[in-house]
């Protein structure tokens, strides 16, 4: 959308012949990464996958970064009790991103190099698009394992859902992972729902007993 504005202002002074951008349907970020992954398949990534993929999948889940600044991330940006990063897509916007204690216990215990990325080969830097073709190449190896549209960058939504249910507020998780409310709005979206309804019936507990235990009450007593 803003580029199609910028094209037509050109368009209007003459810099540019026509607004390319006019008639392309506008990016839904939501569209991929609105789904975490499944357990069992973080689960069979960690047990099975190169150390390469499986230090991604880790690192995206603990921080809900995407790849292209995952791969950038060192021992030299640990800062307390997580990250001190920048933020590509918000200008190389400087931010600290904590992480849970169990989850950094597992990455400290690589004993990575101190100024070397976590995700490397043979100790040189790489780029996110070796990082997608890594995986795409183990996701295509298990099938029957893992489905064929999971990304790493699934691993955002896994990481806006683990903080939800481990009790942190819409508007916390924004803080921690500097991600937009709307985007955290949206990941969390079926565990949010999973979770007020699972509220609303310790209420209804607590409440104690209501018209239908009478029915049931009655319909233990029958016999026969």
């Amino acid at each position: 959308s803003v580029l199609s504005v910028l094209l037509m202002q050109g368009v209007r002074a003459g810099l540019v012949e026509r607004n390319a951008a006019r008639d392309v349907q506008g990016y839904d970020e939501a569209g991929e990464g609105s789904e975490p992954w499944p357990e069992d398949v973080f689960a069979f990534v960690l047990e099975n996958a190169p150390p390469l993929v499986m230090r991604a999948a880790v690192l995206a889940r603990a921080t809900g970064q995407r790849g292209v600044d995952l791969v950038k991330l060192r021992p030299a940006d640990r800062k307390d009790a997580g990250f001190d990063m920048l933020i590509q897509k918000l200008k190389n916007k400087r931010h600290w991103c904590p992480v849970a204690q169990d989850a950094l216990a597992v990455i400290d215990g690589w004993g990575q190099e101190k100024m070397i990325p976590y995700l490397n080969i043979a100790n040189r830097k790489i780029k996110e698009d070796t990082i997608r073709k890594h995986w795409a190449a183990f996701r295509d190896a298990n099938p029957d394992r893992i489905p064929g549209d999971l990304t790493l960058h699934d691993l955002r939504a896994s990481a806006v859902c683990d903080r939800r249910l481990r009790g942190v507020p819409h508007q916390q998780i924004v803080d921690q992972i500097c991600m937009s409310l709307n985007m955290v709005l949206t990941y969390s979206k079926a565990i949010d729902k999973t979770m007020n309804a699972q509220a609303g019936m310790a209420t209804m507990e607590r409440a104690g007993n209501g018209p239908m235990q009478t029915v049931y009450a009655a319909i233990e007593n029958r016999k026969g």
